[in-house]
């Protein structure tokens, strides 16, 4: 019978308890590297790869790096979030910037946003985050909504429909910033 998949509780309870088990080895690791003068970079790694790769020693000195052994030990059991995290904190320490995307993010859940709430959240911080007006939601609505913007009338109930929806977004955005 297929193995139902993880809800997000029990990934995030999964992910606690692999800290837990692992909190010393963590600590010891991050102890180690602030000790060392620094930490093995992808050239260090090329150095040390000059021989050619055996089986039983895939990745040399590297492989047996705190970090990657984590990251081994995640993989084997199967914890998603633990992999996606040390993978993250594996490439901020190799200073490697990866495309958006690549590792996914921790995020909120639910739908996800669509282009125009990003682009109307986006445009209102451009802005410094002015009061919310009619002034502030016409000139958001003129940038985001050019085309019915420009149909709808001064005054026009179109337009206030517009300027009532831009303020929604900005509030509901405003409203998750204090949550978090």
């Amino acid at each position: 019978m297929a193995q139902k998949r993880p809800t997000r509780v029990e990934r995030k309870k999964q992910y606690s308890e692999f800290l837990a088990k692992y909190k010393a080895q963590i600590g010891e690791g991050i102890e180690s590297d602030e000790g060392s003068a620094r930490l093995p970079t992808l050239g260090d790694i090329s150095r040390v790869e000059t021989r050619l790769v055996s089986v039983s020693d895939p990745a040399g000195e590297f492989g047996r790096w705190w970090l990657i052994e984590l990251l081994r030990k995640a993989a084997d059991e199967n914890n998603l979030l633990a992999c996606q995290q040390l993978l993250r904190l594996l490439c901020v320490t190799l200073d490697v910037m990866l495309p958006e995307g690549v590792i996914p993010s921790p995020r909120r859940s639910g739908r996800q946003l669509e282009d125009l709430t990003h682009h109307i959240r986006k445009g209102w911080i451009e802005m410094g985050k002015p009061p919310i007006n009619a002034k502030t939601c016409d000139e958001l609505a003129r940038g985001i909504y050019p085309d019915e913007f420009a149909k709808a009338g001064l005054g026009s109930k179109k337009r206030k429909r517009l300027r009532d929806r831009i303020g929604a977004t900005i509030r509901r955005y405003q409203v998750d910033l204090r949550r978090n």
